[in-house]
């Protein structure tokens, strides 16, 4: 979008304002219109303000017009080198010497595919690299695993002569060498040896104590039949208690009867007395240890 000096900006000194804000990327640069600004006829005043207008239109014509070849042809830059400001170039014929440009299409067809040929030695030698990568990583792992497989090895036969040698734990557990086994099972020998004599004079008590256990049973078997004597005779007495018991009671029931009989012949003995005017003193029989009371005039 192209933007119109008076119309979308205005110049003050060195200053751009512009109306409306742009967007995007702004490039400022200067367009001379190339329509004379002076007009000369014969017989006309020269004047020098025409004269430098018309000099600065024709200066400013040709710089911009050699910064238009610059920025829109193909020029050397300051290393001495085309610069083709990443277009394309068109419109190339095939080359003719050795120095000539090469088109696309001359290096895709011509000598029988120049491109497709050097793209399958490409491809076939990135494969190849690709397998020897892969080899020489498969390489370095098995190189990895045999040395701890050799580390492993090392440890395993150290640890196996551990197992066979200490006399602690080799793994630092419960666990036993073969050493330490091969020690208690000669201590185990000795020891069932031992445990033999042991249990033949064991068999030897066993069998006194089965005679003794005999003399023992029918000792047991005679105290037994004592024990059933005492018992029986144990019932029985229990039974003489029980009836013992039963006649206490009985006579407990009759005392109590004499007893309540005989304060009633008291109070009506007292009775008697009264209304005949002589007074009795009725002495308890508890006191005295009497089956009857006892009677007194006063």
């Amino acid at each position: 979008m192209a933007f119109s000096y008076g119309k979308d900006y205005d110049i003050i000194g060195k200053e751009i304002t512009f109306k409306v804000p742009p967007s995007g990327i702004l490039k400022i640069y200067r367009e001379t219109p190339t329509d004379r600004l002076v007009e000369w006829n014969e017989g006309s005043v020269l004047l020098s303000s025409d004269m430098t207008l018309s000099q600065v239109q024709q200066l400013h014509i040709i710089e911009e017009q050699q910064a238009w070849s610059k920025e829109q042809s193909i020029t050397l830059n300051d290393n001495n080198v085309w610069e083709g400001r990443f277009s394309r170039i068109g419109n190339v014929a095939d080359p003719v010497n050795d120095q000539d440009v090469v088109t696309k299409k001359y290096m895709e067809n011509v000598q029988g595919g120049f491109v497709q040929a050097n793209t399958a030695l490409k491809d076939e030698a990135t494969k190849q690299a690709n397998i020897a990568i892969t080899k020489a990583g498969e390489a370095s792992a098995s190189a990895a695993k045999a040395a701890v497989s050799e580390k492993n090895a090392e440890e395993s036969e150290l640890l196996a002569k551990r197992w066979a040698e200490a006399s602690d734990s080799p793994d630092n557990t419960t666990s036993k060498s073969a050493k330490t086994w091969a020690t208690e099972a000669g201590n185990s020998a000795t020891k069932a040896g031992t445990s033999e004599v042991n249990a033949k004079a064991s068999e030897t008590n066993a069998a006194n104590s089965a005679t003794s256990a005999s003399g023992s049973a029918s000792t047991a078997t005679a105290q037994a039949t004592i024990a059933t004597n005492q018992a029986t005779l144990a019932t029985d007495k229990a039974a003489e208690a029980s009836a013992s018991a039963s006649n206490a009671k009985s006579s407990e029931d009759k005392a109590k009867v004499s007893e309540t009989n005989a304060a009633n012949s008291a109070a009506r003995a007292e009775q008697y007395a009264a209304n005949a005017g002589i007074r009795f003193i009725i002495v308890s029989t508890r006191e005295r240890g009497d089956s009857e009371p006892t009677y007194g005039l006063t």
